[in-house]
């Protein structure tokens, strides 16, 4: 269906969310649910959408029925591939009608993807976040730069962070060992993969619509 996954390559697939499948969704009665409870059925459609083309990309990977495909959460909250047993890591990131999923074989990965219309404190939270030097060197740039560096700061922070599975603050020692880039997925947003270990080559590919 797809070229073979090898070991030092990174896929990560763009899925519209807006659009609908052919296919029936594959998901699980709990990632049903999941999507059952949002409170827009726009949030919940798209979240069945997300998860529906998380499992047949990761079936395609691994060659076992999407929906046998028992997904599990580790501590922190990275999703993992507990049967059936195999090498291959992924991570999911959403924002607006975009999700990225990233795949790799034999390596952590973790993937991360923000609207550029997303408005923050930015010396604020990279304060909090980075430190005081770089929140210095932000404060320091004009408004518009100042956004858009600290929307590419942030997002390779997370994909790291996402990466290494060690949940929300600043990434642990290890994080020096992480190889982490930016993508170029649309002009309205700011997205970064993270592997360990790397360098990795990227291959930036697009979900059709009616699935994969």
């Amino acid at each position: 269906m797809w070229a073979e996954l090898t070991p030092g390559a990174v896929d990560v697939w763009q899925i519209d969310l807006k659009a609908d499948e052919n296919d029936p969704p594959v998901v699980s009665p709990e990632e049903n649910a999941r999507a059952e409870r949002f409170r827009q059925p726009d949030d919940g459609r798209r979240s069945r959408r997300a998860r529906s083309a998380l499992r047949r990309l990761l079936a395609g990977y691994v060659g076992a029925d999407p929906r046998a495909l028992v997904l599990e959460t580790a501590r922190h909250g990275k999703p993992y591939l507990a049967d059936p047993p195999s090498d291959v890591r992924f991570n999911v990131s959403h924002a607006g009608p975009i999700a990225l999923v990233a795949f790799a074989r034999g390596a952590e990965v973790g993937v991360d993807v923000e609207l550029r219309e997303r408005r923050v404190d930015a010396v604020t939270v990279a304060r909090h976040t980075f430190g005081e030097s770089c929140a210095r060197r932000l404060a320091g740039l004009p408004p518009g730069r100042r956004h858009e560096a600290f929307l590419h700061a942030w997002v390779r922070h997370e994909a790291t962070v996402k990466c290494l599975g060690s949940g929300l603050g600043s990434p642990p020692s290890e994080a020096a060992d992480v190889w982490v880039t930016g993508l170029d997925v649309a002009p309205d947003m700011v997205a970064a993969v993270a592997a360990r270990p790397g360098p990795c080559s990227i291959r930036l590919r697009v979900l059709p619509a009616a699935g994969a």
